[in-house]
């Protein structure tokens, strides 16, 4: 099977690279990275904790016709500005509200990523390497799960490529078009996720300057037109907001979001010096392997190629920059990982003509050792995943185990030989299935089993049956409130006190319970409580099996007869011992 797949594979290339039809190959490239986009998207719930925040604040947005300032169950949503809402409430209007029509943004925004790469390469270097470069960006891990994520983060990677890309034109000649897609990419940026896009750019530009020496002539990006434009794409809403929320939006955006997230870490988000280096092995798997190669390259052809200093500058200018930010997450570092894929697409095309036995090749040992660890770690991280799931993990965790044993099995004899082109052939062909085989099967068999989901399932199943409103207590994971879908606004309780007023308010409510909670509560003398259900399930977030329990409260009968006018003497005092023996 794999090798007709191989097969198929090289007869499509060649169908896809007609000369005749320049045309052809990134619409297909386009097409391909659309529909491998929807696999699993539509099958697997939103994960915590952002997508489901991203997504209920659309919701409410459109329910609400508040097209400003989002909000979150009902409060003020101020982390990021408005665009992704926008485009979000855009897809719900079109495909309605689900899962997959808060991931469609992203999805289509990495289609366009990808296919901006294969052209930027394809005029630098040509198809071939075009073609491995979108083929690996779009590939690695981190690409994999962020362009399926309904958050900002792909939307922003997008528009961080455009104003590099226009940026490399600006390089060459001036150009009125490039100055005004840089700066209308650069209010779009804003517009997503505040002014991270721009520092990335400016990261890398001066990285890129200083590491191929040409330097880009400011009157060509023609500031005072890109400033017009830049004032008219951003200021309307940041003026509307801030006033809105009487100035709130800005002293968190800027106070908590920009400048807080700089001096100290965000919500525990912290890492060693060398953090996104480090990050590289996993999140740039299998490619990571070629890296160390095509990086040297690079530095040494630096000099005599602005080409080679400009990736160089676009990879690790900005890493430079976040390295020394207090928060350091694995997506940070995202737009720097088009620029890996070009470098390694390059090495790879030129790799791919070589026949030299690993130990006459410079680097190869250490190409065919990474190689191969590379490919037994996966198999047995995989192995390790079944051993320890349900048979529906298991099953799809196997499979994957297999092509690993398949792709090793095929690439120790070509390594041996030096048959290079064999090797990336395999290599890429069995990556490929596993990718389809996490994302179509494996990740949909586990969502399933996750306890946020089996939580919100079984809590709405009895709120409709009782017809009681539901609140969350210390378990209040963000994608259960999108996945309960409530009318109005969830109550959330953090403490036994609020608990209390929630029940006194509504009269009977629906409650998640940890073990710790349903004892509190079953001690409060003013509650009635009763069990409906137990669940089970994995926690994501924690790594382990949790079990909660469903419960109803309401208030005890005889505080409920407290509040009707004249029957409070009804009620006996239960400090002292009822005088009226009951029936």
């Amino acid at each position: 099977m794999m090798r007709f797949l191989i097969d198929r594979q090289s007869r499509f290339l060649t169908w896809c690279g007609n000369p005749s039809k320049p045309a052809r190959l990134p619409i297909v490239i386009f097409m391909t990275l659309l529909i491998t986009g929807f696999i699993g998207a539509a099958q697997t719930g939103l994960f915590d904790r952002d997508e489901p925040r991203y997504a209920q604040a659309t919701r409410e947005m459109v329910a609400s016709g508040d097209w400003i300032v989002p909000s979150f169950n009902g409060e003020p949503r101020l982390q990021k500005p408005v665009l992704i809402y926008w485009l979000m409430a855009t897809s719900y209007s079109v495909f309605g509200d689900s899962a997959l029509a808060a991931r469609l943004p992203s999805i289509i925004a990495g289609a366009c990523s990808g296919t901006l790469i294969f052209l930027m390469t394809n005029h630098w270097w040509g198809r071939r390497c075009a073609l491995w470069a979108s083929l690996i960006w779009a590939t690695v891990p981190l690409t994999l799960v962020e362009s399926r994520m309904a958050t900002t983060d792909s939307v922003l990677n997008l528009l961080t490529l455009i104003m590099i890309v226009s940026l490399a034109r600006l390089y060459q000649s001036p150009s009125r078009l490039a100055a005004r897609i840089f700066w209308l990419a650069m209010g779009l940026s804003i517009l997503t996720k505040g002014p991270v896009g721009l520092l990335a750019v400016i990261a890398a530009g001066l990285g890129s300057q200083f590491l191929s020496g040409i330097k880009l002539q400011w009157k060509w990006l023609r500031p005072i037109e890109g400033l017009a434009i830049l004032a008219a794409v951003v200021l309307p809403w940041v003026i509307t907001a801030t006033i809105q929320t009487n100035g709130d939006f800005l002293r968190f955006a800027v106070g908590r979001e920009l400048l807080g997230r700089t001096v100290a870490p965000a919500e525990g988000h912290s890492g060693l010096p060398g953090y996104y280096l480090a990050m590289l092995a996993p999140l740039f798997f299998p490619w990571c392997c070629f890296l160390p190669m095509a990086v040297k390259r690079a530095w040494a052809n630096r000099s005599t190629d602005p080409r080679m200093g400009f990736l160089l500058g676009w990879a690790f200018g900005p890493l430079a920059v976040l390295e020394l930010m207090a928060t350091k997450l694995v997506h940070y570092h995202y737009s720097g990982y088009a620029a890996l894929a070009i470098l390694a697409g390059y090495e790879i095309s030129r790799l791919e003509q070589v026949e030299l036995r690993p130990n006459l090749l410079a680097g190869g040992r250490f190409l065919r050792g990474s190689l191969i660890t590379g490919i037994a770690l996966g198999a047995m991280i995989f192995l390790g995943l079944a051993w320890v799931s349900t048979w529906a993990v298991a099953i799809p965790g196997l499979l994957i185990v297999a092509v690993f044993i398949w792709t090793f099995k095929q690439v120790i004899p070509a390594l041996n030989y030096g048959q290079w082109s064999s090797v990336l052939r395999v290599t890429t062909s069995g990556w490929i299935v596993v990718c389809l085989l996490v994302f179509g099967w494996l990740v949909p068999a586990g969502d399933s089993r996750r306890l946020s989901s089996q939580v919100s399932s079984r809590i709405s199943d009895q709120s409709h049956r009782l017809q009681v409103p539901i609140a969350l207590g210390e378990f209040r994971e963000p994608s259960m409130i999108f996945r309960i879908d409530s009318s109005s606004e969830i109550p959330i309780s953090r403490s036994m006190t609020q608990t209390r007023s929630i029940v006194t308010e509504k009269g009977a409510i629906l409650m998640a319970l940890s073990a710790a909670e349903l004892g509190k509560v079953q001690s409060m003398n003013d509650l009635e409580v009763q069990t409906l259900e137990k669940v089970e399930a994995l926690d994501w977030d924690r790594g382990r099996r949790r079990s909660l329990t469903i419960c109803l409260l309401t208030r005890r009968p005889e505080e409920r007869l407290a509040e009707l006018p004249g029957r409070s003497k009804l009620i006996p005092n239960r400090s002292t011992p009822d005088p009226v023996k009951r029936y």
